[in-house]
């Protein structure tokens, strides 16, 4: 799945109705990505990895929801995690989806 296909995945998730732009915001050495979608409904964080379990953003997520729950900082809110297709000798790989928080 590329971050242009991935726009399909945000609409199956009723996450928003139309995908206005993306933009790569990292891309590690691990193999993981981030990218910050603009859509109808507010602008999306996704992080994705081509290589790692689905079990890692879980935790991710719980990790998030947990900083939240303390109301002292300002954490994105997880609203998915999914698992990416096989492609070629990669994967399946994982996907979070959160809210995108403007830091600066």
């Amino acid at each position: 799945m590329t971050s242009q296909n991935f726009s399909k995945e945000i609409y199956r998730l009723d996450l928003a109705t139309r995908v206005t732009s993306f933009e790569l915001l990292d891309s590690r050495w691990n193999g993981n990505e981030v990218l910050r979608y603009s859509t109808d409904k507010g602008s999306l964080f996704v992080k994705m990895n081509r290589v790692e379990d689905k079990s890692v953003f879980v935790a991710e997520a719980v990790g998030l929801t947990s900083i939240l729950r303390t109301q002292t900082v300002a954490a994105p809110r997880p609203l998915h995690v999914g698992t990416l297709p096989r492609v070629g000798v990669f994967g399946p790989g994982a996907f979070l989806v959160a809210e995108y928080l403007q830091l600066v």
